[in-house]
């Protein structure tokens, strides 16, 4: 049996909606996380657990050298295909939040909406705010 956040079809369906009816929160949003943090472009940005890359292409239209990480095929082919039709350099990486880490590569990181806090081990999440680090 596949475990609930490890099911393509439940993010497609259950979350996906939900993205694309915040996407025009994202800037906002980046305003909020720039002026938090003071990081600014072209500073290398991780976004770990991007979905359909609402702030990963926010932040790449700033100037932002942007990574998205997510496990969700559906999500990724949504953002490279947003990217690809604005012309955004982004790297977007299937991978696990769990297993992804480029160690200092990035000046910022996020992750934001969902996108934590529903491994049911507690170790999973540890990784997780260690590969953020």
């Amino acid at each position: 049996m596949t475990i609930w956040y490890e099911d393509d079809e439940f993010w497609s369906t259950s979350i996906g909606w939900m993205l694309r009816e915040r996407i025009d929160q994202a800037p906002a949003e980046v305003d909020g996380i720039v002026k938090l943090t003071g990081i600014a472009p072209p500073a290398a940005a991780l976004d770990l657990g991007c979905g359909i890359g609402r702030h990963s292409l926010e932040l790449a239209r700033r100037g932002f050298t942007v990574t998205g990480v997510d496990r969700t095929r559906e999500f990724l082919e949504e953002a490279r295909s947003t990217a690809r039709a604005e012309g955004l350099p982004i790297d977007f990486v299937e991978d696990d939040m769990r297993h992804f880490r480029r160690p200092g590569h990035f000046q910022l990181a996020v992750n934001l909406l969902t996108s934590f806090g529903y491994f049911e081990d507690p170790e999973d999440e540890c990784l997780v705010i260690q590969n953020l680090y």
